[in-house]
């Protein structure tokens, strides 16, 4: 997906701002979008959550959505061809280049994943972790991570692949199968990036929160398959299906409540430590920070 930077908003500056105490990195999943992903529809039109909701109960972070092309629109095209390993090295190649001074290295990362996303995500930390390159500095910087109805053992979605082979020899066109196959229970990708993920955790500090849909959505992600089943995973529930479990309508939702509850503990853990070895954070006052998709500032 191709991402260009687009004019700041005139209210808004470039300097570095030592009271973003965190960034915040959403990532959707197969079939998604950086912005309706996490969109709930309302009579109103719609609530983007990440800017309209998150802000407001977070305030001393920047947050950002990813966006990569495993849209349905694409899926039966001749686009998009890339796998799960090259969305992970563009994921990570995108966040480092993000983070340039000093401060910005420093920022503890926090990444909600829905579905593939989590796959993504958790590859995109293999990565890091074999590089020697100004990436390897990704993976120590991330604190922790949410999923959201993350398939880490495989889906029957994936079964989609048979069904999309046999509509491609009608339409012939080229559809990317491999993300697909990626997805199939007991697949390599997943073993090797769960593998790979596995030996992160033993020496990795990683919090990790997965969440998975109360309401099922046949076929998609089955409750053995929502939860890495770590030691330090903390499991937990949305009342929502798979799709509907990312789109918050209101600060009472209780999937909102229940993600926020998460990142508050986990942002009051990151400033007691910060308090404890830099005088910076002492000044730290409840302000707000505009929203940010990379390449763009949303208003």
């Amino acid at each position: 997906m191709s991402l260009q930077l687009s004019e700041l908003p005139k209210d808004c500056t470039l300097t570095i701002r030592i009271t973003e105490l965190v960034s915040i990195v959403l990532v959707h999943g197969l079939f998604g979008d950086p912005q309706k992903t996490w969109t709930a529809a309302t009579s109103a039109g719609g609530v983007f959550w990440p800017k309209e909701l998150l802000p407001k109960v977070v305030p001393q972070t920047r947050i950002f959505t990813w966006g990569y092309d495993v849209d349905i629109n694409h899926l039966f095209s001749s686009a998009s061809q890339a796998t799960v390993f090259q969305h992970a090295g563009t994921l990570l190649s995108d966040l480092a280049n993000k983070r340039t001074s000093n401060v910005e290295k420093r920022r503890p990362l926090i990444f909600i994943a829905h579905s593939l996303g989590g796959i993504v995500v958790k590859d995109m930390l293999n990565a890091s972790r074999n590089e020697v390159t100004y990436l390897k500095d990704i993976l120590p910087a991330t604190y922790g991570l949410i999923f959201l109805g993350t398939p880490h053992r495989g889906s029957s979605v994936a079964s989609l692949g048979k069904i999309a082979q046999d509509i491609t020899k009608i339409l012939w066109k080229s559809p990317n199968m491999s993300v697909l196959r990626d997805l199939e229970v007991n697949s390599e990708t997943l073993d090797r990036v769960g593998r790979g993920f596995s030996q992160i955790l033993v020496n990795s500090p990683l919090e990790i929160h997965s969440f998975r849909e109360e309401l099922p959505t046949k076929g998609v992600v089955d409750s053995f398959s929502s939860a890495i089943e770590n030691g330090r995973e903390v499991v937990g529930m949305i009342p929502a299906n798979h799709e509907n479990m990312t789109k918050f309508s209101s600060p009472f939702d209780i999937g909102f409540i229940r993600v926020v509850e998460t990142l508050t503990r986990w942002l009051d853990d990151i400033k007691s430590k910060s308090l404890s070895t830099t005088d910076d954070t002492a000044h730290i006052s409840q302000v707000g920070f505009p929203y940010e998709k990379y390449g763009r500032r949303l208003t």
